[in-house]
């Protein structure tokens, strides 16, 4: 079992800095043989700042890198748009995140859901992963085009997932 106070936790191949968690909680299994480490972690809820994290994870890496795969399922809630960034895997295509943070420019996520399974180290042009988000957000500040002016108040969900990124929307006002 984990439970701890003031505790920092990253998994620094997929984000660029370790979480600060004011409290984390859960069930972890760590396994070591010969040329192999695996963990796995269930049933863990976390708090920092104002947000909140629940998930759960599967990681093995054997000595061979092109078998070292992760399982990773997260759910973030009550987060600030921008801050929501840092936990978008940055092992997504370059072009989406650099979408993501030109088109991000505020709002509040009111829940966000990031599932990540497959290998830590990839063949190009081999389907060897799969990532999907999927953010419900409001009083989102969103610029969809750099030429246009940004939308504000933006409520709704956006999608990302292997066939591409879509966008339901319930408000918003796009003016200038």
């Amino acid at each position: 079992s984990l439970a701890g106070e003031q505790v920092a936790l990253g998994f620094l191949d997929f984000f660029d800095q370790p979480t600060q968690f004011d409290h984390l909680g859960g069930e972890v299994l760590i396994w070591f043989a010969p040329g192999r480490l695996a963990m796995q972690g269930h049933d863990l809820a976390a708090t920092f700042a104002a947000s909140a994290v629940r998930g759960e994870f599967s990681f093995g890496r054997p000595s061979d890198p092109l078998e070292q795969r992760l399982s990773m399922r997260l759910r973030l809630s009550d987060i600030d748009g921008r801050a929501a960034l840092a936990y978008v895997p940055r092992e997504l295509p370059q072009a989406l995140l650099h979408g993501l943070d030109q088109a991000v420019v505020g709002g509040h996520v009111d829940v966000a859901d990031i599932v990540y399974h497959g290998h830590l180290r990839t063949l190009p042009g081999l389907p060897m992963r799969q990532v999907e988000l999927n953010i419900k957000l409001h009083d989102g500040i969103v610029r969809f085009h750099p030429d246009w002016p940004p939308a504000m108040g933006v409520v709704g969900r956006v999608k990302y997932t292997g066939s591409g990124t879509t966008g339901e929307f319930d408000t918003g006002n796009l003016g200038g």
